[in-house]
């Protein structure tokens, strides 16, 4: 006889670079299970490669959506908000006082974080009065491939996350398409810059959307009594262990 099947509620999400909101379900043990051997490993990359593995398990639209070619910050926006449904919305925290540097114990809700948007940030970067770029946000393979251990290499990692983050380069009423480009054509691209172009490329990274959230706290030590304001950003500072 079959065992019973247990029921799981559906939530939807409304996702920065995607204009139709998505359906997925709360991670369940299994899931859970990836997560703690994932913050146990204490390893960058993996984490990222369990958060895209339990999204990619709990999305019910998976045939709307390409997990890995989401931005890296919507990746983070989702996850965050998938805990919440799957453990809860409040979220302990230690963190440093400003004065006395004892940790002192943070709670805050997960659903007053949002994503940080910049004024004027924009994908179409221009080079010249008649040369722009376009470009894409990177996805979590891009973002891992340059977070790697290996320090040895930033420079080079830099110009291949620029070149893999092209999308087009316009010139006047002509589009050349990246993907339509070898990777030999873009990094000669990308090596042409002068410096203040390059800037304004680094610029498109900088200003992006971003997780990040404020915190105002008061130390608990006594006699300290401090208070302090403390910004957390990105997904690996909101430790998310359930």
């Amino acid at each position: 006889m079959a065992l019973p099947k247990l029921n799981t509620p559906t939530y939807k999400i409304k996702l920065h670079s995607i204009d139709h909101e998505i359906s997925y379900r709360p991670f369940l043990v299994k899931e859970e299970k990836i997560l703690l051997m994932a913050i146990e490993s204490k390893n960058d990359e993996t984490m990222l490669q369990a958060i895209r593995q339990i999204i990619n398990n709990c999305c019910t639209d998976v045939k709307k959506i390409k997990i890995e070619s989401l931005p890296l910050f919507d990746l983070e926006y989702w996850f965050l908000h998938l805990r919440a449904k799957s453990v809860g919305e409040s979220v302990k925290l230690m963190l440093p006082c400003a004065k006395c540097e004892s940790n002192v114990p943070v709670d805050f809700n997960i659903n007053d974080v949002a994503l940080q948007l910049d004024d004027d940030h924009s994908p179409l970067v221009k080079l010249t009065d008649t040369v722009s770029i376009k470009m894409a946000y990177p996805n979590i393979k891009q973002f891992s491939s340059f977070t790697t251990q290996d320090t040895t290499k930033v420079t080079d990692k830099m110009f291949s996350l620029i070149r893999d983050c092209t999308e087009s380069i316009i010139e006047g009423d002509k589009i050349f398409e990246a993907k339509l480009q070898t990777k030999t054509e873009l990094d000669e691209f990308v090596q042409s810059l002068n410096q203040e172009q390059f800037r304004k490329v680094i610029g498109f990274f900088d200003t992006m959307p971003k997780l990040r959230h404020t915190l105002n706290y008061q130390c608990t030590k006594e006699g300290c009594d401090e208070r302090t304001t403390y910004t957390i950003q990105g997904l690996e500072n909101f430790f998310l262990s359930p």
